[in-house]
């Protein structure tokens, strides 16, 4: 169990009585998202994000039996797989398009409800362990008194609709949290020697975790890297008998990433996901050194996790003086996350940062009640607890008060989500007016092929086609659209003189002038959004008037490609 050394046995003991408090504050609040999910109508457009979408309709697609495919044409690995295998049996339900969204909402907050129940567990054994010839006053209440500030702050941070929504948000994020946080969990008593300490069960368990991980984001082969690396400092003092469990830990996660990546290779014509390759920048020396600095600081991390004892002494801060160092593998692998999508790709988004967001909701917690410990440790005599740490916790509180209150407000502007409500209008009126064999392109397509029930091929290529990344590498992207029939282009922008220029640009630099300026603007659903877009003009933050627009290609279509 972790940090379960030096519990005392009395049953009866405040921290009992504070993780039964971290249960209910885990539970109260994925029942408040739970219940925003099913009740709001607008929630599944207010929590999730356009890619959410992709997933909704290639999960409608595979259940459907036209396999994995986003535009009914050409095939697509462009998503992790586990979340996938997850949610396409919702669709063999039947439900409407709103329904089965909401219905996978629903999910998402039941699985950030054990995920932070997990998490609560493993909070209230590390606040529970400390070292009895500490000299506090009433030391046998001071759990119930520093448990109970840092349960405020966990609920807070977990209720929080920016930090929600990193996981409840239609993606794999949900899952991703589940099972970061198991691992957490289980590998908490350990206390960096993992290839002694651990039972050979439990290291399977673990090597298990690891390759659902992976399948469930495929980011987390750093993880598993980390993982590798930190153990493998455990080989000069364990000599050759802690080979075998490093290979019980590491080899199924690693079998997992080879057949993931040949499966790739046969049915999809590359080893990684098309999505990763679509967002890839090209590395230049500049971007390899950043890289390198980042990844000489994970390294530095993992080797200074290993060589810190895990203290039982008395300090300021005994919680985080424990889970840092028992922790380091999982902090160096947020770490290669930050610096990964921070310098090797073109775009960064929330859901991306989910190991990031539950380590740092550890980290808040813990120094929280640590901060909480010293206050009550320093009290005057004729101080409660709570008088005692209310200045402290006044300045630390507010700060996460504020952002709680901004967050809320973000949450229920409808600006911030009004993209997702035109490109749903958008789409369906394509359902009801263009023929069901119509092939669209949009770069945001989600919603747009969500509604639509029609081919829409994205542009940006994040769930496309090999073929198709193929054919933008060798400007072969206009023959591309032109052999499979594209008829109307439709995605939202910024209006000039009535039109979006980027899309006239785009026909003209692929299909020709001529096309361009036969090209007919058939209907535009203008809006007002504050927010990130993508467009023919690529990532953009935007807050000002736009509108969805659908432009009619001539017939017949060519292009300008050699």
């Amino acid at each position: 169990m972790p940090f379960t050394e030096n519990l005392p046995t009395q049953p009866e003991r405040p921290g009992h009585a504070v993780a039964r408090l971290f249960t209910l504050a885990a539970w109260g609040t994925a029942w408040i998202w739970l219940a925003i999910a099913i009740f709001w109508d607008d929630a599944i457009h207010a929590l999730t994000f356009d890619d959410a979408f992709y997933y909704f309709t290639i999960a409608r697609h595979i259940a459907q039996g036209h396999g994995s495919t986003f535009d009914g044409i050409d095939a697509t690995n462009g998503y992790h797989p586990l979340w996938m295998l997850l949610i396409t049996p919702v669709y063999w339900l039947n439900l409407s398009d709103a329904s089965a969204a909401r219905c996978l909402l629903a999910l998402q907050a039941i699985l950030y409800g054990i995920s932070l129940s997990l998490m609560g567990r493993m909070l209230s054994l590390c606040l529970e362990t400390r070292h009895e010839s500490r000299a506090v006053a009433a030391p046998e209440e001071r759990p119930a008194a520093t448990g109970r500030v840092a349960i405020v702050a966990f609920g807070l941070f977990a209720l929080t609709p920016a930090i929600a929504r990193i996981t409840i948000n239609g993606m794999e994020s949900a899952l991703v949290m589940l099972l970061d946080t198991g691992i957490l969990l289980l590998t908490a008593g350990w206390k960096g020697s993992w290839l002694t300490r651990a039972s050979r069960s439990q290291r399977l368990r673990l090597s298990a975790l690891l390759s659902l991980a992976i399948l469930a984001r495929t980011d987390h082969v750093l993880l598993l890297s980390c993982v590798g690396f930190w153990t493998l400092l455990e080989i000069p003092r364990t000599g050759k008998r802690g080979w075998l469990p490093w290979l019980e830990l590491t080899a199924a996660p690693l079998m997992t990433v080879l057949l993931y990546g040949l499966a790739n290779q046969y049915y999809f014509d590359t080893f990684v996901q098309i999505s990763g390759l679509v967002k890839r920048v090209s590395l230049t020396p500049y971007r390899w050194g950043m890289l390198g600095i980042v990844t000489g600081l994970a390294l530095c991390i993992l080797w200074l996790g290993q060589r810190q004892p895990l203290t039982t002494s008395p300090s300021r801060f005994p919680g985080l003086r424990r889970f840092l160092p028992s922790t380091a593998w999982f902090a160096a692998f947020c770490c290669l996350i930050l610096g990964y999508y921070g310098i090797a790709q073109n775009q960064q988004w929330l859901w991306y940062y989910a190991p990031v967001a539950l380590y740092s909701q550890m980290f808040l917690t813990i120094f929280v009640a640590d901060l909480g410990e010293a206050a009550i440790t320093e009290k005057k005599p004729n101080h409660s607890d709570f008088q005692a740490m209310a200045p402290a916790m006044g300045l630390l509180m507010l700060p996460l008060l504020i952002f709680f209150m901004l967050s809320i407000r973000d949450m229920f502007a409808a600006s911030r989500y009004s993209i997702l409500l035109a490109n749903k209008a958008a789409a369906e009126w394509i359902a009801s007016n263009l023929p069901t064999d119509t092939v669209l392109g949009a770069w945001d397509a989600g919603v747009l092929g969500y509604y639509a029930h029609r081919s829409i091929i994205n542009l940006d290529g994040v769930v496309n086609s090999m073929d198709f990344l193929k054919a933008h590498m060798t400007g072969n992207v206009g023959r591309f659209l032109t052999e499979r029939n594209l008829a109307y282009i439709v995605n939202h922008g910024v209006p000039m003189g009535g039109r979006d220029n980027g899309i006239d640009d785009y026909i003209k630099n692929r299909l020709g002038s001529d096309a361009a300026a036969t090209s007919t603007l058939v209907k535009r659903w203008p809006f007002r959004f504050t927010g990130t877009t993508v467009s023919v003009d690529g990532e953009q933050a935007a807050s000002h008037d736009m509108a969805v627009f659908l432009y009619r290609l001539p017939r017949p279509l060519s292009s300008l490609d050699n």
